[in-house]
């Protein structure tokens, strides 16, 4: 497939395991969370859970959840690096926002890291706005909070 062709990306729902698995494959997340984090995180709130695949191959995944007052917050998501710069986060945002807004949510929420140049320009390029940043000590590390009107 050719670069940044997301011709043959599909997005579709899927469970705990499924994202758990690919969270824990992204080498950016140096301490994936368990599977409890998951389960207790998403426990008792509306929840979306989204793979991208092409022709069954698992390309990456995005998982977010009502944060209260028709928020939906986009928690976890990246893409497998074998498997970028094929348009499977632009997919599973779009249809991440999709799903957001026909179940009459307001706003979408994201929060990223300053050292993710890629997901920074992606969210910029889909209409999102920053709203916050979270200084650390290491200013790769400062998290930068987005958010979408719908």
């Amino acid at each position: 497939m050719a670069s940044g062709d997301a011709r043959g990306v599909r997005v579709r729902q899927a469970n705990i395991e499924e994202l758990h698995s690919l969270n824990a494959q992204i080498a950016e997340f140096k301490t994936p969370y368990p599977v409890e984090i998951f389960r207790e995180r998403l426990a008792r709130r509306d929840w979306l859970g989204l793979v991208a695949e092409d022709d069954g191959e698992l390309l990456g995944f995005k998982l977010g959840y009502d944060n209260g007052d028709r928020v939906f917050y986009s928690w976890l998501g990246g893409v497998l690096p074998a498997a970028r710069r094929r348009g499977a986060a632009r997919r599973l945002l779009r249809a991440q926002e999709s799903w957001v807004t026909d179940h009459g949510y307001r706003e979408i929420w994201v929060k990223s890291r300053n050292r993710y140049r890629n997901m920074l320009m992606l969210l910029w390029s889909e209409g999102y706005q920053i709203f916050d940043i979270e200084p650390k000590a290491q200013l790769e590390d400062n998290r930068i909070w987005f958010r979408k009107s719908l």
